[in-house]
């Protein structure tokens, strides 16, 4: 039994989780090594046993190739994490600004003024400097107070929506970007590299899978089909 291209590209996909995280993808990765390596005994002859070693040495460099780029995009997406971090830490800042929250900045401004010695009866004098009555000066204290409010609330209302927005569209680019378009790279590699090993192994072979391989048109048309059935995202 030969390892059929397609067949191949499944497993190239499948290999790469046995580094996962997730328990269940790190034993399907482990499971789809195992049924690798049963091709290298289950050739009918010599000749289709070679064709089967020339394939898993040829899945097995695709799959470290694959790690590699998954490598760099983890290195990326960890970047962007770190951004996500500062952030969030910026959007903090912004609530702190709320008079109205508990915790903000004001409050612990109010705390260190009155452990100065102020309090609110300086108020009159206050006012008298100003030369605006207390009321007055109460009125604009409040309105400044709800003005100050509603413009924090806005600000973080603005960034938090920018954050969203912005967040997983950048992860999302990276994976299309860099790890897809790297990912499809190699696969149409790996074909090149399978077609060889087909040639190698059966001269004289032209048609394949229903392609002409002799033809660069049909071989491309032959990529394209089994990238879109494998390339989901």
């Amino acid at each position: 039994m030969k390892i059929e291209i397609p067949d191949a590209i499944s497993l190239i996909l499948t290999l790469p989780a046995q580094s996962s995280s997730n328990e269940g993808h790190r034993k399907m990765g482990e499971r789809a090594l195992d049924l690798l390596f049963e091709y290298k005994a289950s050739g009918a002859d010599d000749k289709e046993k070679a064709f089967n070693v020339s394939m898993i040495a040829s899945i097995l460099s695709t799959v470290r190739a694959f790690s590699a780029v998954y490598e760099r995009t983890k290195d990326e997406w960890a970047a962007i994490e770190k951004i996500k971090i500062l952030k969030e830490g910026l959007l903090d800042v912004i609530r702190n600004l709320s008079p109205l929250t508990k915790g903000n900045y004001w409050s612990k401004t109010i705390v260190i003024i009155m452990s100065l010695g102020y309090s609110l009866k300086d108020m009159d004098h206050v006012s008298d400097a100003l030369k605006v009555s207390s009321f007055n000066l109460a009125i604009a204290l409040v309105v400044s107070i709800l003005a100050l409010e509603i413009a924090s609330k806005l600000l973080e209302c603005l960034f938090a929506i920018n954050f969203q927005r912005t967040y997983p569209k950048k992860k999302v680019e990276v994976w299309k970007e860099n790890a897809r378009e790297q990912y499809v790279m190699l696969i149409r590699k790996f074909i090149d590299e399978a077609l060889d090993n087909y040639r190698r192994h059966y001269p004289g072979l032209d048609d394949l899978y229903g392609f002409d391989i002799t033809s660069r048109s049909d071989v491309k048309k032959m990529k394209d089909e089994f990238i879109l059935k494998h390339i989901y995202l």
